[in-house]
């Protein structure tokens, strides 16, 4: 899950949108549309090109659905679905695709990973894609990316377009959306269907089990975003947790363990405390917002190990260190103002942005922000925190949820849940967004044997495709998994490729050390 009302989390997804703003040829599909029926098979025709495999083996349709389920002979909007047909040529069964956020668009990463990391999945099984209401090529909520800094005008641009259907476009629809096109997939030939969400598109999933408890033959969640006790609040004390887990895997490990007097995470805090305090290291200028927003950025990376060296070496603080550390404040820019937003607003008709902001805010202020802070109560946090956004940060967030918050409600939000489906859960140790404490509590919703809740060590935010293993030829271990459970939900299964997951290191480059730190060894040594 991404939180968007935070400034450096919204310089990701400017980066994100500005995929779309590229200079990229200006070229017109044929857009085929799929009118609102669940008993005709979509109308497949050509892809728009940010939804396009390299191998261009897909094909998509607009799926007719409407703005309110509740209302279907009412206004009509239009999901874009994607189908990338089994490779064998005979397909045994489908997997959906759903997307995270909420806001991202599935064509940031679902092409690339059907193509290139699936290959025993798609070879007899069709793959589809969902972009969710109000995103990209789907019927999209988007404001001026100026109005970055004013909700209030960007809500009052969407009311004054949809009215207050404009909260139709929320997480109950589209599991809607979901399970009528899943229907319609099978217009002509019954397959079982299998669904994968990945951070939002998980909740989403676990939406859709409880409006279609026999909508699909299997669920799987990859990175769980709790349905209750859980909010967008809690972002920072969450990642800030995770840090203090990286510490204590830096505590077990040998390399890193001789870096630091130990406990690593003591150390940490108890460094920070007195060098801001000026009684530490004093030589070494660091504003202690920018150093706090930059941990902020290392902790939600999937590779974290940048962050560590600069705490060994400020805890140490020889003359070594001093020169290393002014060097490494200069490259990350811990002492000056390093964020500019820019956005082009002239994109190709080929090509959609790849986040709605506006999605995101109705959303997450109305479904996944149960647990509530004030920005006195985050800056209190933030004074003896590790990882934290700044104070106009906060500032910013209240803004967006005083804006868009309690605009709607429904049967299923914030709600406890029980899973009857086949199902299995895959969550990192090192997830900062959905942390495993919070994840974990999916298990309190399982009602059968054949739902299974994974731990996967060291692994970050989205794990399914972020475990690699060590030996040579193999595939990824999360989708092996998934492929495993796919063959015979009704079983465990496999999980051996989990004892191959590739190890975690904490040693970084000799080349990136080189231009952060100037010296081969990242963390320096002591003396």
């Amino acid at each position: 899950m991404t939180f968007k009302g935070n400034v450096f989390l919204s310089l990701i997804l400017v980066a994100l949108m500005s995929l779309s703003s590229t200079s990229f040829a200006s070229t017109h599909f044929n857009k085929k549309i799929s009118e609102y029926n669940q008993y005709q098979e979509f109308n497949w025709g050509q892809c728009p090109a940010q939804f396009n495999t390299t191998d261009k083996q897909n094909k998509c349709s607009f799926a007719e659905v409407p703005l309110d389920w509740a209302d279907p002979t009412g206004k009509k909007i239009e999901v874009l679905v994607a189908k990338y047909p089994a490779r064998g040529g005979v397909s045994k069964g489908q997997l959906w695709m759903i997307s995270g956020g909420p806001g991202a668009s599935a064509s940031i990463a679902f092409p690339h990973v059907i193509e290139y990391d699936m290959a025993d999945i798609v070879e007899d099984h069709d793959v589809y894609i969902i972009e969710h209401r109000g995103i990209g090529w789907s019927t999209e909520l988007q404001c001026d990316w100026r109005d970055y800094f004013n909700p209030q005008a960007c809500f009052d641009a969407q009311h004054e377009i949809w009215g207050d259907g404009l909260f139709e476009f929320n997480t109950t629809n589209a599991a809607r959306d979901l399970e009528y096109v899943i229907s319609k997939s099978r217009a002509l030939n019954w397959l079982p269907s299998y669904i994968y969400g990945v951070s939002y598109g998980t909740m989403l999933v676990q939406r859709f089990t409880q409006i279609a408890p026999n909508g699909a033959q299997g669920i799987i969640l990859d990175s769980v975003l709790p349905t209750t006790n859980f909010g967008a609040d809690m972002y920072e004390e969450n990642a800030d947790k995770v840090f203090t887990q990286l510490a204590d895997y830096c505590d077990l490990d040998e390399y890193c363990r001789s870096k630091f007097v130990s406990p690593v995470n003591q150390t940490i805090r108890d460094t920070l405390s007195k060098h801001f305090a000026g009684q530490h290291c004093s030589d070494v200028s660091i504003d202690r917002e920018k150093l706090q927003l930059w941990s902020m950025e290392q902790i939600s990376r999937n590779d974290k190990r940048a962050l560590l060296p600069f705490y060994s070496r400020l805890a140490r603080c020889n003359t070594d260190d001093i020169v290393a550390l002014k060097k490494a404040v200069t490259f990350y820019k811990l002492g000056g103002s390093t964020f500019i937003l820019r956005q082009e607003n002239n994109v190709p008709d080929e090509f959609k942005a790849t986040f709605s902001g506006p999605l995101y805010d109705l959303i997450s202020m109305n479904e996944i922000n149960f647990v509530k802070r004030s920005v006195d109560q985050r800056r209190l946090f933030c004074a003896n925190a590790v990882v934290c956004f700044t104070l106009a940060d906060h500032a910013l967030s209240a803004k967006y949820q005083s804006t868009w918050s309690e605009r709607y409600t429904g049967e299923y939000i914030y709600k406890r849940m029980s899973h009857y489906m086949p199902l299995i859960a895959f969550n990192g140790t090192l997830d900062h967004a959905t942390p495993i404490f919070h994840a974990k509590t999916i298990e309190s919703s399982f009602t059968n044997i054949n739902q299974r809740f994974i731990e996967v060590p060291y692994a970050p935010h989205g794990v399914v495709f972020n475990t690699g293993v060590k030996t040579a030829g193999e595939g990824i271990c999360g989708v092996d998994i998934m492929e495993s459970f796919m063959e015979n939900p009704w079983t465990k299964p496999n999980t051996d490729c989990l004892n191959d997951l590739t190890d975690h290191t904490f040693k970084l480059a000799i080349e990136h050390s080189q231009e952060v730190y100037g010296e081969d060894d990242a963390f320096g040594s002591f003396k």
